[in-house]
């Protein structure tokens, strides 16, 4: 059905890059679970508690195939809007402090 929502996966395993949470990490999101703030067909945010007691709003966006073509030759959404977050931050503009960013597959999602 046109213009419904995607089902929301019930745990997403990610590997941060870049951010505050060491190269090695691990973390497994919960999607549904925190409160949700906003549901689009192209974007999940969601509050949820980090391991470490960190609350956050999590941003998932949901891939197309031209998404996948457009990453190719620029850098994701999700990378330029940590940079974006990250430079406002060292200006000492007030923003939300970006965690980290990730990027992967998810067979429901894309």
């Amino acid at each position: 059905m046109k213009g419904s929502l995607p089902t929301r996966p019930s745990v997403l395993t990610v590997k941060p890059l870049g951010g505050r949470l060491g190269p090695h990490a691990t973390l497994e999101l919960h999607p549904g679970t925190g409160p949700l703030i906003k549901e689009e067909p192209e974007t999940l945010i969601w509050h949820e508690t980090l391991p470490d007691g960190t609350d956050a709003a999590i941003k998932f966006y949901r891939r197309g195939a031209s998404a996948l073509w457009r990453t190719r030759c620029t850098s994701s959404r999700a990378k330029r809007e940590f940079e974006g977050l990250r430079r406002l931050e060292e200006l000492g503009i007030p923003c939300s402090s970006p965690l980290f960013w990730c990027h992967g597959r998810f067979a429901t999602e894309g």
